[in-house]
C-alpha cells in the first residue's frame, strides 16, 4: 500500500475591520485529486470544500473545549490558485 502526501496550507489569515477574518488556503494538485475522489466529485465544488473545512474546524475546536463561529464563512481556495 503506497501513501501519497497531499498538501493543504493556510497561507494567510487576515483580520477584517468587522471583527471577522479571511483565511487564504493553498493546495497542491494531489490534494485536489484526493478531495474530489474522497467526496465523489467530478469537478471542484467550493460549497463542498467549505462544508468539509467548516466541519473539520468545528470538530477540532469542540474536541479542545473551544467554540467557533463560522456562519457565513467563505473558504474557497480556488481564489488563491
Amino acid at each position: 500500500m503506497s501513501s501519497k502526501t497531499t498538501s493543504l496550507f493556510v497561507v494567510k489569515i487576515t483580520d477584517n475591520e468587522d471583527d471577522t477574518c479571511t483565511v487564504d488556503f493553498q493546495y497542491d494538485e494531489d490534494f485536489k485529486k484526493w478531495f474530489l475522489e474522497s467526496q465523489g466529485l467530478k469537478r471542484w465544488s467550493p460549497s463542498r470544500f467549505e462544508k468539509v473545512v467548516r466541519l473539520a474546524i468545528e470538530e477540532y475546536a469542540t474536541a479542545r473545549g473551544k467554540s467557533v463561529f463560522l456562519e457565513n464563512a467563505v473558504l474557497d481556495p480556488e481564489e488563491e490558485n
